[in-house]
């Protein structure tokens, strides 16, 4: 029990020290974060005290909004009238290719005299 004495004001200080070292406002409850650690320091169980009591409550007018930003989109590929774009004439061409061959082979395969057509 007597340990407790000693133990926990040096883990309460340590815990403060970290925990106000690690903080990101450089300002907290209009004290520089170097006095805290002072007050921290020097102070041994009422500094750790003081300390997570106003850290914990964040004053409404210390709080500046963050600018907002506009969401980033992903980047996508400018949009293209079908004429302009080179990728969709060179499939309109490959469509146009096939269909020829498939038109040449369709009349090849077909007799040209119709009587011979209709053989008994």
């Amino acid at each position: 029990m007597r340990l407790l004495i000693y133990v926990v004001p040096i883990v309460l200080a340590l815990y403060a020290l970290i925990d106000c070292a690690r903080n990101e406002a450089p300002t907290t409850s209009k004290l520089p974060k170097a006095a805290w650690l002072v007050l921290i320091l020097v102070i041994p169980v009422f500094g750790p005290l003081a300390w997570f009591l106003v850290s914990r409550f964040v004053d409404p007018s210390s709080i500046r909004p963050e600018p907002r930003s506009r969401p980033t989109w992903p980047q996508a590929r400018p949009v293209r009238a079908p004429d302009d774009d080179p990728e969709f004439l060179w499939r309109l061409e490959q469509q146009s290719r096939r269909a020829r061959r498939e038109r040449q082979r369709q009349e090849s395969e077909l007799p040209e005299d119709p009587e011979e057509q209709s053989e008994p």
